[in-house]
């Protein structure tokens, strides 16, 4: 007997640190859950009536909450919309690379790190609506949206390289006449 509480003295000595930052984990989280149940009203109310707050001085610097110059006259869902795939067709890239910067312009997001997918975001509904064909649903895009995930330079980049894909590498015909003499 007495040495059974000669060992759980030492191994009480040996783990003291780990015994200490137990308990204050425990305090932690029964303190935190009081008060998450003492204020629980206040929290689904919060939560409930929350609304997206974005500081005056965010709004002017990001181009998310923008609209281009380019597009104030411009109806943002003009009637026909395109898969990523289709839009990356359009502009000789993949459909990764357009939700990637359909991510990145804050017109959708992951659902999940570990779910595939996409949903659209309040902004990503001005230019986006979800479809479903079959089992799939599907975030279809407005083509408007490449102005705004595209630079104009990158616009007319692609437009350069889509009238050189129109001529043909190889002359159809002779660069010079052949003689037969």
């Amino acid at each position: 007997m007495e040495k059974q509480k000669k060992s759980v003295f030492v191994w009480i000595k040996e783990h003291k640190v780990e015994i200490i930052v137990g308990a204050f984990s425990a305090i932690a989280l029964g303190v935190g859950t009081v008060l998450v149940i003492k204020n629980k009203d206040e929290i689904i109310r919060a939560l409930s009536s929350s609304k997206h707050i974005i500081p005056e001085e965010l709004e002017t610097q990001s181009p998310l909450f923008n609209i281009p110059d380019c597009l104030q006259d411009v109806p943002l869902l003009e009637g026909e919309t395109f898969l990523p795939t289709e839009l990356g067709n359009k502009v000789l890239s993949t459909a990764q690379k357009i939700n990637i910067r359909l991510t990145e312009a804050g017109l959708q997001e992951r659902i999940s790190p570990y779910i595939q997918g996409y949903r659209l975001t309040e902004f990503g509904k001005l230019f986006g609506k979800v479809t479903s064909k079959g089992d799939y649903t599907n975030i279809e895009w407005d083509q408007n949206v490449l102005y705004l995930i595209f630079t104009l330079e990158e616009l007319q980049a692609i437009a350069a390289k889509q009238e050189l894909a129109k001529k043909p590498a190889i002359p159809t015909t002779p660069l010079r006449s052949s003689s037969n003499t």
